[in-house]
């Protein structure tokens, strides 16, 4: 159900209003990006490197799924959160305005984003990082650094949405990161 590289080795058990819910999760080592910095850094956000590239984690968790044959989309939302978001397939080594919106044409995905839009008062906040599909598939994902990022409440009402809408636990995906350390020494 997963991609070979975010295959889940854990879960993470969250205390909802419904109750506990366990979600998958995988984990994942990057190279730091030593190179040029990026242009747009949403100030000083982590750059990993990926096939020799440097990009945010979003973005090589996008290029994760995309190279196992999934369609997926970063969902940013960065000074959007109660209208419609962005939709990238990519980062362009460019400001956040100059970075192409890629709409999301699968009907049945757009359903469910507006039903969870809905559900979590008209809002977007709190929509978890990427949005992947294969065939019925469909995963939310969020990218949580190891021991400096955490699920806040509204990422918890992000996956209530969800889940009240009739998703699963394992179409929810944590992928907690950090830094090889062999490359840091």
């Amino acid at each position: 159900m997963y991609p070979f590289n975010l295959s889940p080795v854990y879960s993470e058990e969250f205390e909802l209003e419904t109750g506990p819910v366990e979600v998958p999760k995988s984990v994942l080592k990057f190279q730091k990006w030593k190179d040029a910095p990026l242009k747009e850094s949403f100030g000083g956000k982590d750059v990993v490197t990926l096939e020799g590239e440097g990009m945010f984690v979003e973005t090589a968790i996008l290029h994760l799924f995309q190279n196992s044959g999934w369609q997926a989309r970063w969902i940013s939302t960065v000074g959007k959160a109660n209208s419609s978001p962005i939709f990238l397939n990519e980062w362009k080594d460019d400001t956040y305005n100059h970075q192409t919106h890629e709409p999301i044409e699968d009907v049945k995905v757009l359903e469910i984003l507006e039903k969870m839009v809905q559900i979590n008062h008209d809002s977007y906040m709190g929509c978890w990082d990427i949005i992947s599909w294969d065939g019925e598939t469909i995963l939310f994902t969020k990218a949580i650094r190891n021991n400096k990022d955490f699920m806040r409440k509204i990422h918890l009402n992000w996956l209530s949405a969800g889940l009240s809408i009739g998703l699963k636990p394992e179409n929810f995906l944590l992928v907690q990161w950090d830094y090889n350390p062999r490359q840091l020494l």
